[in-house]
Order: structure tokens, then sequence, then C-alpha cells
């Protein structure tokens, strides 16, 4: 105690933990590129959900019938499901390099 006030200490990162090009990156730097960060990730979620009901509208209203034309239909919107699964996986990595976070584990 100092002065009447608690003194919150932690332990330091080790060295190679931390990111030395973000540490002199502002606090209002590093709020705006997480907070673009985090609408890019959702709006690829709402995307994805978007596809996913989608398909799952289609086999409830029955539109286009139980024959070749629906499950070409779900198969093609099912490889766009994969396709985004997989670009997901290259744009997070590169979108939590813009997060400009100061350690690589937290």
């Amino acid at each position: 105690m100092k002065d009447g006030h608690m003194i919150e200490v932690k332990f330091a990162p080790e060295p190679t933990d931390l990111n030395w090009n973000n540490l002199n990156i502002s606090l209002k730097a590093k709020i705006c590129s997480r907070l673009l960060a985090t609408i890019i990730y959702l709006a690829l979620i709402i995307g994805t959900a978007g596809i996913t009901f989608f398909i799952i509208h289609l086999e409830k209203e029955d539109k286009i019938g139980h024959n070749f034309a629906m499950y070409t239909v779900i198969f093609i919107v099912s490889m766009i499901i994969i396709s985004f699964n997989i670009i997901f996986s290259v744009v997070i990595n590169v979108i939590t390099k813009w997060e400009k976070h100061t350690t690589f584990t937290g």
C-alpha cells in the first residue's frame, strides 16, 4: 500500500513474447484497429449464418423440390461455406496482425 492505495503489480512478459514493433502504437490506434477487426469478424459470421439460413429456408419451403436442382443448389452452397472456412483462416491470421497486440500470446 502506498498513501492508502493498493498498488497493482503484474509480472512482465518474456522479452521473446513482446511484439517490439507494436510497443509504440497508441491506445487509440489499438482500439480502432481492434474495432475494425471485430466488425470484419462479425460480417464474416453473419454472412456464413445467412447462407446457412438460406439453405434451411429452401429445404423447409421446398421451393425447388426434392430433385436434382435442389441437391445441386445445396452442394454449391455447401462448397461456398467450405470456401468461406478456408478463407476465414487466412483472413483471421491477417486481421490479427492489424490488431496491434503488444505481445504474441495475448
